[in-house]
């Protein structure tokens, strides 16, 4: 079993204000965030309550819920400043926080997470507007309380009246940094950077333990990104989420698919551990991996490690393009069993049938960048060199993405293509350790 320390902190840089326009600058208009790794078991669930002690090793359990790391981020709020740690969330539509009024019998309710006291700012305004939200991919999560205004610091950038929902501590939820679409109450963070100026357009990238707002770092893929239209799903309850049409998954060359399982939509998940699909689409990718056994109580496929070639390959397609990786990537190995599982798990909660989710493991492998204002997601194979950084700005309007190729989805269109609204790059790469 693999151990790893369960607290990481990264550098950060200070944001630099410039214009619209893409070139290679010595100061872009990009802002790098402070990057925390905090070890955690329970993802999506009492994280305040479940997370790991600091020198603790993780064991890898199979099941819905491994031990990983999850990515958070810090930051201040209020007037004197209140420090905080809060999830970074691609699915979410909005940024929460705990709130230290109301009963809580939990001693970890005010932990080094951080709770906010209104009445401790100066700066707050409490609005009268309700704060209700329903969130999560592996389950329902629902929160409800008030909205607040308060300044926000991160990353040396100071947002100015940011909208917060307040929660109370008896309620099952965490601190929340949403980066992908607001709605029409709750706007993300990544979208309140570019109103206020700090960058050009909406817009992150994530890769070697940065968080990276408002630009591409060219260093960090191989070849060009490959373009696809956002689309939104017909049975999910997110209408706007980071979401793409898969017309297929391959294994060894070969589709797994012969009975019309595809193509399906997948979503973009940071604070999920592995991809997951649907049972009908694992139980075809269980037939082709010899002595695989049936999605075990976690979803996961447990089958001899002597079963695979060195050299099998997965791949996942989207429009006309697959991305292709060594299998050996997507296996975790339990030396007590001598068993292999695959990290690529079915998943039949609360989940529609139907829906991919693309997770961390997944994301760790690729460079994504998701543009909101044009509704289109940009894919590229990581590359692992030491290649010094190129990282250049992403310029608001149409083809704001530098070196991009466009392609349209093939197949049947699984959802409804996004209308073009405002530009919101993200780049999501994770160096996730598992």
């Amino acid at each position: 079993m693999r151990s790893d320390s369960a607290l990481l902190l990264l550098g950060l840089a200070d944001a630099a204000l410039s214009t619209a326009s893409v070139q290679a600058r010595d100061t872009p208009a990009v802002l790098a965030m402070p990057f925390v790794y905090e070890r955690d078991t329970s993802l999506r669930l009492s994280r305040r309550s479940n997370t790991l002690d600091v020198d603790a090793g993780g064991e890898i359990v199979p099941g819905i819920f491994p031990a990983m790391r999850t990515f958070a981020a810090n930051f201040t709020y209020g007037t004197p400043p209140q420090h905080f740690q809060a999830y970074l969330e691609t699915v979410t539509n909005g940024c929460w926080l705990v709130t230290a009024r109301g009963s809580c019998s939990d001693s970890d309710c005010a932990d080094e997470w951080g709770s906010y006291n209104i009445t401790n700012s100066t700066s707050a305004t409490e609005l009268d507007e309700p704060f209700d939200t329903w969130f999560s991919t592996l389950g329902s999560e629902h929160l409800n309380g008030s909205f607040v205004t308060d300044n926000l610091t991160i990353g040396g950038a100071t947002l100015k009246d940011m909208k917060m929902g307040l929660f109370d501590p008896s309620q099952y939820g965490d601190n929340t940094l949403g980066l992908g679409y607001g709605n029409e109450s709750s706007v993300s963070l990544t979208q309140s950077l570019a109103d206020a100026g700090v960058i050009n357009s909406p817009s992150f990238s994530i890769y070697d333990n940065t968080v990276l707002f408002g630009g591409v770092n060219k260093a960090k893929y191989n070849g060009s990104l490959e373009t696809f239209p956002i689309v939104n799903s017909s049975t999910s309850s997110l209408d706007r989420a980071l979401r793409l049409n898969m017309e297929d998954i391959y294994f060894d060359g070969k589709s797994i698919s012969s009975d019309k399982l595809f193509p399906l939509d997948a979503i973009f998940d940071v604070q999920v551990p592995y991809t997951y699909i649907p049972v009908s689409v694992a139980e075809a990718l269980s037939k082709k991996i010899e002595t695989a056994s049936e999605p075990n109580y976690g979803g996961l496929l447990n089958f001899s490690c002597n079963a695979l070639h060195n050299d099998s390959k997965i791949s996942f397609k989207f429009g006309d393009t697959g991305f292709e990786f060594d299998l050996e990537e997507f296996i975790v190995y339990d030396e007590m069993d001598e068993t292999c599982f695959l990290k690529i798990a079915s998943y039949n909660g609360t989940i529609d049938e139907g829906k991919i989710i693309l997770g961390a493991d997944f994301i760790n492998k690729t460079y994504a960048v998701f543009d909101l204002e044009n509704d289109e997601i940009s894919l590229a194979k990581r590359t692992w060199t030491d290649a010094e950084d190129d990282i250049v700005e992403i310029k608001s309007g149409k083809n704001g993405v530098p070196g991009t190729k466009d392609h349209d989805s093939a197949g049947t269109r699984v959802g409804m293509s996004v209308g073009v609204t405002t530009l919101l790059v993200v780049s999501a790469m994770f160096a996730m350790a598992i």
